[in-house]
């Protein structure tokens, strides 16, 4: 039979052997080699299969050898012979479905190959399918067998080839004895006595030392310096230097102060300090000890530049403020209370303490001049009388607005009527006269070379220097434009002899060339009132900074006994 013949009559392939008559082509029953012998039924089928796996060995029907490969007449399985009535090949097909469909499940209904001669019969192979090549399996009846063996001759099992093969692949002292485990535990255990045996002495140590600074803090500490504390940065002081914006008119020259300017604020109710350069160096502006208002008219540093003498005059009372950490020391009269008996005074003006710690309060509306001695809160002594505010010194004083020290000893008293009045060291008069073409002079005090300087508190307002017998040196009162004051409240004229100006209701301060008269340094601006950087609000009193404060020229001045 040829290959067409084959694949159109949809026989077997070439490498199966016919398993039953629907397997075995039309009109092949009678032809090629073994034609006429019966075809066995799928149950002696089935029995050889089986028989044959018990004895080892199995060959199926009709095959004797491995049967060659298709593409030749000889080389093709001879189909068995077909029932006699080839119309009944439906009936054996179902017959076959029925008997296959009782059989149990996955019991293989192919036919295995033969196997070649001196193939091992122990070997097992899968139905149908040719044997791996390469590896070698046990057999059934045998189980597997290791194939290593340690020293003593016993075999090596599978877990111990496995431990052995991941001892060689991990780290060399991964795995570790028993002893090897005790050793280092018990190290471990070594470590930790020997290092709380060094904590529990660093301890003692540690309190050793202590003991033995407490003592020697209670004891005098020998000779030994004690530590100093460390280095804080400097508090910012009135003294301190210019940082920040600048806030000068332009036009301005820095150069012509020596130091920082102190400005009592009234307006703004507040103390200011600014830089030459114009920038603000230091403030204070807090509310007062009874929760109102702070209205500061006058303000000057004292001998040692550590406190600031401060009158309010509105508020009839007087300050002394540390500079440092800003604290109220001492407070003579009571808010808004004036008042003529001890610890009261009426709308005080200028309020300076001297070299010796006493203060001296021009107490305008009581007509006097008080010196006090902080702590206490009783007179000293006055100058003047209450209720006797007429111009007839040293016994009375007409509303005297200001008194401040001369070199020497003594005083430099102005009265609201105009006269001036110096006091020498015993409280004697040496001279009395007015202020030529002045209406009301203001805030008299002496300058470095000895002179008086005074301010005219009118509009327009003026600036003179006299000498102490009442002779005009020096005039400034010009009547119109940017140059023109109002009400200026005090004048200091600066070692470079030209003056330095709080020019109150023009809110500015100023420094007026003594040569050319003309305005060289501002801080504020002309006829505009404020509190912010750059502005003034109605500013009373004025001085320099320690050490080149008003005070810092009279450091042997003493009020009058």
């Amino acid at each position: 039979m040829s290959d067409d013949d084959d694949r159109e009559g949809g026989g077997p392939p070439d490498d199966l052997p016919p398993t039953g008559p629907h397997d075995v082509a039309p009109g092949d029953e009678e032809s090629g080699e073994g034609a006429g012998e019966s075809i066995p039924s799928f149950e002696e089928y089935k029995r050889a299969r089986e028989e044959g796996r018990r004895t080892g060995g199995w060959t199926p029907f009709g095959a004797d050898s491995e049967p060659e490969a298709s593409g030749g007449e000889e080389g093709e399985h001879e189909a068995p012979e077909h029932e006699a009535d080839a119309g009944s090949g439906d009936e054996t097909d179902h017959e076959h479905e029925h008997e296959h469909e009782g059989e149990g499940e996955g019991e293989d209904t192919l036919p295995a190959p033969s196997r070649e001669a001196g193939e091992d019969e122990g070997g097992d192979t899968l139905d149908g399918i040719e044997p791996l090549q390469g590896v070698e399996l046990p057999s059934e009846e045998d189980d597997w067998q290791p194939r290593r063996f340690d020293e003593h001759g016993d075999p090596i099992t599978f877990e111990e080839q496995l431990a052995e093969q991941a001892t060689d692949v991990l780290p060399s002292g991964f795995e570790r004895s028993d002893e090897e485990i005790q050793a280092r535990r018990a190290a471990a255990h070594s470590r930790h006595r020997r290092n709380g045996r060094i904590r529990l002495l660093i301890l003692v140590a540690v309190a050793a030392l202590a003991v033995l600074l407490i003592v020697d803090e209670v004891g005098g500490g020998g000779s030994k310096p004690k530590p100093k504390p460390p280095v804080k940065s400097a508090a910012v002081l009135p003294t301190s230097p210019g940082r920040g914006p600048s806030y000068l008119m332009k036009g301005s020259d820095p150069s012509v102060l020596p130091a920082n300017v102190l400005i009592a604020d009234w307006g703004a109710r507040r103390l200011l300090v600014v830089s030459p350069q114009g920038q603000i160096v230091w403030s204070y502006g807090v509310k007062s000890i009874y929760g109102s208002q702070f209205n500061p008219d006058y303000a000057f540093f004292d001998a040692a530049g550590d406190t600031i003498t401060i009158t309010e005059e509105s508020h009839s009372i007087v300050e002394q403020l540390r500079v440092a950490k800003p604290k109220v020391l001492y407070r003579y009269g009571h808010y808004d209370r004036p008042g003529s008996k001890s610890d009261y005074v009426h709308d005080p003006g200028t309020a300076i303490t001297l070299s010796d710690g006493t203060i001296v309060a021009a107490d305008i509306r009581n007509c006097r001049v008080s010196v006090l001695h902080p702590p206490s809160h009783f007179h000293a002594h006055n100058l003047g009388h209450v209720g006797h505010c007429v111009h007839s010194p040293p016994h009375h004083y007409d509303d005297p607005v200001s008194a401040f020290p001369l070199r020497g000893g003594g005083l430099v008293i102005t009265e609201l009527s105009g006269a001036v009045d110096l006091l020498d060291s015993t409280g004697k008069l040496k001279a009395t006269f007015a202020v030529p073409g002045f209406k009301r002079p203001f805030a008299t005090n002496m300058t470095p070379q000895g002179d008086l300087v005074a301010v005219d508190h009118t509009r327009p307002g003026g600036v003179e220097i006299f000498s102490t017998r009442g002779k005009l040196i020096w005039h400034y009162a010009p009547k119109l434009g940017q140059r023109e004051l109002f009400d200026p409240s005090m004048a200091i004229v600066l070692p470079n002899g030209d003056v330095l100006v709080s020019d109150d209701n023009d809110s500015r301060v100023i420094v007026i060339d003594r040569d050319t008269k003309k305005i060289v340094w501002q801080y504020g601006h002309l006829h505009r009132r404020s509190g912010a950087k750059g502005y003034l609000y109605l500013p009373v009193g004025v001085d320099l900074v320690h050490p080149d404060s008003l005070l810092d020229g009279f450091t042997t001045a003493v009020a009058p006994g």
